[in-house]
């Protein structure tokens, strides 16, 4: 659902044509109608019971490269189901970002079954790297409160 929740975002700002994927390549697509350039975005959907104030990027599945370090999409989508915020930044600029800090950000494992690798980024200490949004989540299924046309500019 965090995917379909962006993609509404996204919407209600007048992008079109929004697609989404299950294989590692990329999660949604969508299309600038002033442009119609086609952009693609890797979502992480968050859904903590409590705030550690990190971002968990995954980096390696089973010892391989997958999540940031496997996506072929060109932003990177992180969303905080709890509160509506959405961290937003250029896959390369992320890649860059862990690369270059990678000796003091801790490296955990989680997901299921502990088989992710995961850089924890703290948003106190790196937020100021990405782009941040606001988006309301809404249950999938349900009309959209959101989609309504929006004022603001989000071109990218």
């Amino acid at each position: 659902e965090g995917e379909w929740n962006v993609g509404n975002f996204f919407s209600s700002y007048g992008y079109r044509d929004i697609g989404y994927n299950d294989d590692y390549k990329w999660d949604l697509c969508i299309t600038n109608p002033s442009n119609n350039k086609v952009s693609y975005f890797e979502v992480k959907t968050d859904v903590y019971e409590r705030d550690t104030g990190n971002m968990a990027i995954e980096i390696r599945y089973r010892g391989k490269p997958s999540g940031i370090s496997h996506t072929e999409a060109e932003f990177f989508v992180y969303y905080y189901k709890n509160s509506g915020e959405m961290y937003m930044i250029k896959c390369d600029e992320l890649r860059e970002l862990i690369k270059q800090n990678i000796k003091k950000l801790k490296v955990v494992m989680g997901g299921d079954y502990n088989q992710s690798e995961l850089v924890l980024l703290n948003r106190e200490e790196y937020g100021n790297h990405f782009t941040m949004f606001y988006h309301t989540y809404e249950q999938k299924g349900k009309e959209c409160d959101s989609i309504e046309e929006r004022q603001e500019d989000i071109s990218f």
